[in-house]
């Protein structure tokens, strides 16, 4: 059984690594590098417009949030990258930003402190 933080999505961690520790800790540790500044350019290319680029990113980098245990983001990336690449009216684009942004931005430091603990235990 995967001893992991409970704000993260343990039960569906579980479900597709199964006990296997070292492949979640390689995810997070390609996540946190990877696909997190991929996520913080996103709000460079809203504030100037460059809005098929941000459906693009969102899209690439929607299933990242899920391997990690950030499940319940899933959905709100879905309709970000929807209103992102095929809404008229993106006026909504930097609110949604913001709110998924806010979320990553507080389970950062969980998923770092995970990478360090288990790193320690393998």
């Amino acid at each position: 059984m995967l001893n992991l933080h409970p704000s993260l999505d343990v039960d569906y961690l579980q479900q597709i690594y199964g006990d296997d520790a070292v492949i979640v800790n390689i995810m997070l540790e390609t996540f946190l590098p990877d696909s997190v500044p991929r996520w913080e350019e996103i709000s460079h290319l809203l504030a100037t417009g460059q809005y098929s680029e941000v459906g693009e990113i969102a899209h690439r980098l929607k299933p990242s949030f899920s391997m990690v245990g950030l499940t319940w983001l899933h959905p709100k990336i879905e309709v970000f990258e929807r209103v992102a690449r095929f809404e008229a009216d993106r006026s909504s684009l930097p609110v949604l930003y913001q709110e998924i942004n806010a979320e990553l931005q507080r389970m950062k430091p969980i998923l770092q402190e995970e990478v360090v603990r288990l790193g320690g235990i393998m």
